[in-house]
């Protein structure tokens, strides 16, 4: 994945209010489990915790921090796409252990980018979501093969 230059900089441009505002961080999963209820039941912790108490639950808090620090360091090393590549391995390794469909990482890259329209109010444009869809979709990409890669050692 070739991201242009201007596109890395819109993504940490956009990125920024979300690492400065670790309070909004639930909403990403309140988002995420209104367009995938189906998701929302791979997570033991919180599976029947209704929507609007999702924000106050300290699991998902947790779980949410994890997210958004994966997707931080992330946008760290755009610039560096070995490490970039090896951090989303591992946690398609994670996430493969638990039978997470890719799916679920699809319906997640929506939210983050409706999360993202929130958190930059007006600010996140077509030219925004076009660069954070690629991103993405070489995240899912890469989940994907290592997937495959798993599933062919079984």
């Amino acid at each position: 994945m070739a991201l242009l230059e201007s596109e890395a900089k819109l993504i940490r441009k956009t990125w920024a209010p979300v690492q400065s505002s670790k309070d909004s961080w639930p909403r990403l999963f309140v988002i995420f489990f209104s367009k995938a209820p189906e998701a929302q039941k791979k997570f033991k912790s919180f599976e029947s915790v209704p929507l609007s108490e999702l924000p106050a639950n300290k699991r998902l808090k947790a779980h949410a921090a994890s997210v958004v620090t994966l997707l931080s360091g992330i946008i760290d090393f755009l610039d560096d796409p070995e490490t970039m590549i090896e951090m989303i391995e591992n946690m398609a390794t994670r996430h493969h252990k638990r039978n997470i469909p890719i799916s679920i990482f699809n319906a997640l890259g929506e939210s983050v980018i409706d999360f993202l329209k929130e958190m930059n109010p007006g600010k996140f444009d077509d030219e925004a979501v076009a660069a954070w869809t690629k991103l993405y979709s070489a995240l899912v990409s890469v989940v994907k093969a290592e997937f495959e890669k798993l599933d062919n050692k079984k």
